[in-house]
């Protein structure tokens, strides 16, 4: 299991189709920006001791959990179509 993957479909179901393309650019930078400052902050964190780099990205993944529990809808089995007009009555 990993997180990887799930910014990939997320974006994909999620976005409008009217902006799907640049919106799925700017997403897609985002997250290799956010994976250059993991990428250069784990060695740093590594010095500070095994246990605190650890500990700093398990607290991370906790929140990713909870954030995505709580924010993305389900889309299994429903259209394109259909999540985006769920999304566009979605209060906000």
């Amino acid at each position: 299991m990993t997180w990887g993957p799930v910014s990939r479909v997320v974006e994909t179901e999620v976005l409008p189709l009217s902006i799907r393309g640049s919106a799925m650019s700017v997403a897609e930078v985002t997250n290799f920006v956010a994976l250059f400052a993991v990428s250069f902050t784990f060695p740093i964190l590594l010095a500070g001791g095994t246990g605190v780099a650890f500990l700093v990205f398990a607290v991370m993944g906790v929140v990713a959990f909870a954030l995505v529990l709580r924010l993305v809808p389900e889309t299994k089995g429903r259209s394109l179509e259909e999540i985006e007009k769920q999304m566009r009555a979605a209060p906000r």
